[in-house]
């Protein structure tokens, strides 16, 4: 069964990192408030992307078991395609 987190992956290999959240218990109820999600500070942040940041945004063991699960379910490199809207220069 190709299948991660309910989603029909045809090119997905079996690993630990692509059967991480199986028989995960979702909450019935959507945990969080609008006021959890709304910034504390709401003002034009246009400055902040002027100058690129090169820094990574999550530890070295969580990028090293995406990578993994990325192994596990994308097209192996060369034979298929990815559009990564979320990309970094490390991606």
């Amino acid at each position: 069964q190709n299948a991660v987190c309910g989603l029909m992956l045809p090119n997905m290999r079996i690993s630990p990192a692509s059967r991480a959240l199986e028989g995960l218990e979702w909450p019935e109820v959507f945990p969080y408030s609008t006021s959890d999600l709304t910034p504390e500070w709401s003002g034009n942040d246009q400055a902040f992307y002027v100058i690129p940041k090169f820094g990574h945004h999550a530890g070295e063991e969580c990028r090293a078991a995406l990578t993994e699960f990325y192994q596990a379910a994308l097209p192996v490199s060369g034979t298929g395609a990815v559009l990564d809207l979320c990309s970094s220069f490390t991606s």
